[in-house]
């Protein structure tokens, strides 16, 4: 008899594993005095600043929401984009309490495969494209944020490795999707035996067609990006309103790297549910570096400001469960081919 864990138990073990650590690192915070919850008093002297962090935080919703409606209609899926913000507070709210880090993208791609059910794979393949935009955005902000701020980098040899990680995975990637996208490396013999194989399994082949069709579409790709890194962008101004509910006088550069330094770890999906623990203790040990001690704090704001949006998506949930072909229209393109 197999004494090897069955896919429950080992589920049940990776989960006990997130919390133990969720519980260590608010243990260590707290015993090392780089969580003290009564600073937070002073956030009520500045409650515009809070204020203002919320519309920064709600124009990264809309621009992901947007972002995925280019990315879908590529795909010749059209959804308003009243639904596809909708569906991405959902995902926060899925993010946050659910599945780890990963949760919104599983339930993304769940739902709008179930609402178009004669191209599931191309609403699967948005919302990895719109994932690998997210991530990309911020290797190139890291890249510029490294560059404005040269001798913090030069410093600290821990950014400074994630700094080439960075120019690395920027450079990487782009030739990546050229070399799957070229004309020229798809007419080779090895290429086209490599892609009639994957033809043969249906989801492979699929996949395959969706992530093909954006090669038609080199205006969205470029919009999404540039949407992706204002996403970033304003997600560092967010940070820097919290910090000034807090701080009167810092300096804000440094935010520039620091906090897609910490976001990018906290997209690991070994993370306990909304990056609870981890996002708090990388704060604080990256923002020790800048000489500010309240980055537990901050992290706490930012996470009082990610819970409060995930309420909002968690109602727009349980108002409206199914997501179905109401929902959804076909575009022209769509209804031609079928």
């Amino acid at each position: 008899m197999s004494m090897r864990p069955g896919p429950k138990a080992k589920n049940h073990i990776f989960t006990a594993f997130k919390v133990s650590l969720a519980v260590g690192l608010f243990y260590w915070l707290f015993q090392s005095g780089r969580l003290q919850l009564d600073e937070l008093s002073r956030t009520f002297a500045n409650w515009e600043w809070l204020l203002l962090a919320q519309v920064f935080f709600l124009g990264t919703q809309v621009l992901n929401g947007l972002r995925w409606k280019l990315l879908l209609r590529a795909q010749s899926i059209e959804y308003p984009l009243s639904s596809t913000v909708s569906l991405t507070l959902v995902g926060w709210f899925f993010n946050q309490v659910a599945f780890g880090s990963t949760g919104g993208d599983i339930y993304k791609a769940y739902a709008v495969a179930r609402g178009c059910p004669t191209n599931p794979g191309g609403g699967i393949v948005s919302v990895l494209v719109d994932r690998a935009f997210g991530l990309l955005a911020l290797f190139v902000l890291i890249i510029a944020a490294g560059i404005l701020n040269f001798d913090f980098l030069r410093a600290n040899p821990e950014l400074r490795y994630l700094f080439l990680l960075s120019i690395g995975v920027a450079v990487a990637l782009p030739i990546a999707a050229w070399l799957y996208f070229s004309g020229a490396v798809r007419r080779s013999r090895l290429i086209k035996v490599v892609f009639s194989r994957l033809s043969r399994y249906r989801l492979a082949g699929q996949l395959h067609e969706a992530i093909d069709a954006y090669r038609s579409y080199p205006k969205i790709l470029w919009s999404s990006a540039v949407m992706s890194v204002a996403m970033q962008l304003l997600i560092v101004a967010m940070n820097v309103c919290l910090a000034r509910t807090l701080l009167n006088d810092f300096d804000w550069l440094p935010f520039l790297l620091i906090v897609p330094a910490a976001h990018l770890a906290m997209a690991v999906p070994i993370n306990p549910p909304g990056a609870l623990g981890t996002a708090e203790a990388l704060y604080a040990y990256l923002f020790e570096l800048a000489g500010i001690t309240l980055g537990g704090l901050i992290a706490l704001l930012q996470r009082i400001t990610f819970i409060a949006w995930s309420l909002v998506g968690a109602a727009i949930f349980v108002s409206r469960k199914h997501w179905s072909a109401v929902d959804l229209r076909y575009s022209a393109n769509a209804e031609k081919a079928g």
